[in-house]
């Protein structure tokens, strides 16, 4: 009962920041805005190639990814973000906290090894022998998605004692502004 009241008490303090965030953005000019958004979610965006590709082709594109199809996400103690065998439709990017991806598939372990993805570093295997691996800030998760359908080989989860903050691209939104912007898609 403890631990749910205090779930209950984070969720809630989330909402309240999540919205006092938007009401402060909407009190700033369209332009100031849109610059902030930009500025602060290219620190996780532009760090990946296509995306820095994309950037060179056509700046309004960029923008346009950054301020209007990506989404903020605080992502609770023990909660889940995606798992195993779900059909993936979003690109994750880490921006705060750290979580726990644990492959499921044991193809897709052999093909991990002892290689990091992103910031991501290994540790003890979980009681299935499977090797986790912690998910730090700055670690782009399920790009696969933009270029094939893809169902997620493993679990992101937070543990008990973090909160990740991550930014959300919707797939199909993304595509949808790639055919939009014809000179983007040679990228491709």
């Amino acid at each position: 009962v403890q631990r749910y009241l205090r779930r209950r008490a984070t969720q809630d303090l989330r909402f309240q920041n999540v919205g006092s965030e938007e009401r402060l953005f909407s009190t700033l000019p369209r332009r100031l805005r849109r610059a902030l958004l930009e500025e602060s979610r290219w620190l996780a965006v532009g760090k990946v190639l296509v995306f820095e590709a994309m950037h060179e082709v056509n700046i309004k594109f960029a923008n346009r990814v950054c301020c209007d199809l990506m989404q903020n996400e605080i992502v609770m103690p023990d909660d889940s973000v995606f798992h195993s065998g779900d059909v993936a439709h979003t690109v994750f990017f880490t921006t705060h906290g750290t979580g726990i991806y644990t492959p499921r598939n044991s193809t897709h372990e052999a093909l991990l090894g002892g290689l990091t993805f992103g910031s991501a570093v290994a540790r003890p295997a979980d009681n299935t022998g499977m090797l986790n691996k912690r998910v730090l800030a700055g670690t782009l998760l399920c790009e696969a998605v933009l270029w094939v359908r893809w169902a997620h080989q493993g679990d992101f989860e937070v543990d008990s004692e973090n909160q990740v903050f991550l930014l959300r691209l919707s797939c199909d939104e993304f595509l949808e502004q790639v055919a939009r912007f014809g000179d983007v898609s040679m990228v491709f």
